[in-house]
C-alpha cells in the first residue's frame, strides 16, 4: 500500500501480486468445482465463482500485506514464508467469515474454502520459492558493489569492472589449478 502511494512498485512485486491473485482465484475455481462438481451451466458458474473468488484472493492479499509477506526481503526464510501465509489464511478466514455473515450471497459453497486453502498454501508457496529462484538468477557476481545492482541492459554493470570476464577468469584460475592439483587435463 505505502508503494502504491509514494510510487516505488518494482515490477517484481506487482508481478508478484499479479500472479499470486491468479493462483488464489484459480485455487478457489478449483476447490469449487472439486467440491461442488460441475454445473449445468459452466459459463455462469465458473464466471460467478470467478467473481467469488476474486473477493477471497483480495481479502487475502490484504492479509499478506499486513502479515509483511510483500516484502521483498521475507522471501528468502522459507520457513517464515510458510509460518506468514498459515497466519494470514486464519486472518483471512475470519475476515472472509464475517464477510459471509454480512452477505450471505458472496459463499461459494460449504467446504469451499478449506479445501482451496490446501491449494492456496502449496501453490502460493511453491509460486514464492520459485519466484525467489527466478529473481536471484539476475543478479550480479557477489564481488559487485552494491549499487551496481539492479542497473538495465547489461548482466553485469559496468562498475563490477567487466563482471562476466573477472568471473570467468577467476573461475577458470581456481579449476585449472583444482586440475592441475588432481592431474587431470
Amino acid at each position: 500500500m505505502h508503494g502504491l502511494i509514494t510510487g516505488s512498485l518494482s515490477i517484481r512485486r506487482v508481478g508478484l501480486v499479479l500472479v499470486e491473485h491468479a493462483l488464489v482465484v484459480l485455487s478457489v475455481v478449483v476447490a469449487a468445482v472439486v467440491r461442488l462438481g460441475l454445473p449445468d451451466h459452466p459459463a455462469t458458474a465458473f464466471s460467478d465463482w470467478a467473481g467469488r473468488a476474486i473477493v477471497v484472493a483480495a481479502v487475502l492479499q490484504i492479509c499478506l500485506y499486513y502479515g509483511d509477506l510483500y516484502s521483498l526481503r521475507t522471501l528468502a526464510d522459507r520457513r517464515d514464508l510458510l509460518t506468514g501465509l498459515v497466519r494470514s489464511l486464519g486472518a483471512a478466514s475470519v475476515l472472509l467469515a464475517i464477510l459471509y455473515y454480512l452477505v450471505p450471497d458472496l459463499v461459494i459453497g460449504r467446504g469451499v474454502f478449506a479445501l482451496a486453502t490446501v491449494l492456496i498454501i502449496t501453490l502460493v508457496a511453491g509460486w514464492r520459492i520459485a519466484f525467489e529462484w527466478l529473481s536471484l538468477r539476475g543478479e550480479p557476481p557477489s564481488g559487485c558493489s552494491s549499487s551496481a545492482r539492479g542497473r538495465p541492459r547489461s548482466p553485469w554493470p559496468a562498475s563490477c569492472s567487466s563482471g562476466a570476464a573477472n568471473w570467468a577468469s577467476s573461475w577458470w584460475a581456481s579449476s585449472t589449478t583444482t586440475r592441475r592439483r588432481s592431474g587431470t587435463r
